[in-house]
């Protein structure tokens, strides 16, 4: 008997402990950047005009509207002193309205905490991707073919080259020191070899205006990328749905 009373027990606790791990994770749910997106998204607005208002009261009516858990951050509040809203829509979501909101007050949001906070496009800026293309093959080889032939079967390495230089002592009846890498002395006389600049260049052309900057350096084509903060976080593409051919037979 006392061994029913321990497995009763025992499962009524487990029972318990489960509904209460539910709660937060429901809870957190209900709060995701994608639950607080769509209730924006829902949540119409049949008419807004707003004259010259401060914006916490126009971020204060989306957030009763829509439900959600919006906040203004510190950076933002400096932003928005002296600043005001003025408004005329009709049949809009909240979430349009927000993003009129943000446009005149130059600020953006970001997801943090179960909460869509208001900042600045400065606090909120994305990291910049960098890339490197190793473009020697169109640099270096073109540059070798107007330069004296190289030695020893292999093109010298410039600090080889000047390490060398200074190992030499006078030769034997003859004057001064012997170089026999005088013929290099030729490379500080060529003009900077321009190609890789004019692959920058025409690369940063076609991505002017893009926040795509590209510099060439060496040999390398170094690309940075800068994204700009999104007025609202760009929720990710949904899932795709399974064919339900694909789905296993009940």
């Amino acid at each position: 008997m006392r061994m029913v009373w321990a497995v009763a027990a025992l499962a009524l606790g487990v029972a318990a402990a489960s509904g209460l791990a539910a709660q937060p994770a429901e809870a957190e749910a209900e709060n995701s950047l994608e639950a607080i997106t769509r209730k924006l998204a829902a949540a119409r607005m049949e008419e807004v005009n707003v004259d010259k208002k401060d914006p916490d009261a126009v971020f204060d009516l989306i957030r009763d509207t829509a439900k959600v858990n919006l906040v203004v951050d510190p950076e933002a509040r400096r932003q928005l002193e002296g600043k005001s809203i003025s408004l005329k829509l009709r049949g809009v979501s909240a979430l349009s309205v927000l993003q009129h909101v943000l446009r005149q007050v130059d600020c953006v949001t970001a997801y943090a905490d179960e909460a869509l906070v208001v900042t600045t496009a400065v606090a909120a800026q994305p990291h910049p991707q960098i890339t490197i293309y190793d473009i020697r093959d169109m640099t270096i080889a073109p540059k070798g073919s107007r330069l004296p032939p190289t030695l020893f079967g292999s093109q010298i390495d410039p600090l080889y080259y000047y390490w060398i230089r200074t190992q030499l002592g006078p030769t034997a009846g003859g004057p001064g020191v012997r170089d026999p890498f005088w013929e290099l002395e030729l490379v500080d006389k060529y003009p900077d070899d321009p190609i890789g600049e004019v692959i920058a260049r025409t690369i940063q052309e076609k991505f002017k205006g893009t926040g795509v900057s590209v510099n060439y350096y060496d040999g390398y084509l170094v690309v940075v990328e800068q994204p700009k903060a999104a007025r609202v976080p760009v929720l990710p593409p949904p899932p795709p749905e399974t064919p339900k051919e694909a789905l296993p037979a009940k």
